[in-house]
């Protein structure tokens, strides 16, 4: 599987797919900017995880569910 056709999903803090945030996404960085968008409610404190599928289509955790402490690039405020 090459590098840009790889999918990640977010994780809740038991580290299973979460539930609000149901969906795939193209790049770590899409995904990361949703969660942060989403934590910026009354949920600041959420632990959010980040996995990827792998070529042989077994998701692998990036990012071990944790609180998030910023945004990332130019989504920036």
């Amino acid at each position: 599987m090459a590098c840009s056709s790889r999918r990640f999903r977010l994780l809740n803090d038991c580290a299973e797919p979460h539930q609000q945030l149901d969906a795939l996404y193209d790049s770590f960085e899409e995904a990361v900017a949703d969660a942060i968008d989403w934590l910026h409610g009354d949920r600041p404190e959420a632990a959010i995880g980040v996995e990827v599928m792998a070529a042989n289509g077994d998701w692998r955790m990036l990012r071990t569910p944790m609180p998030w402490l910023c945004r990332l690039g130019s989504r920036q405020p």
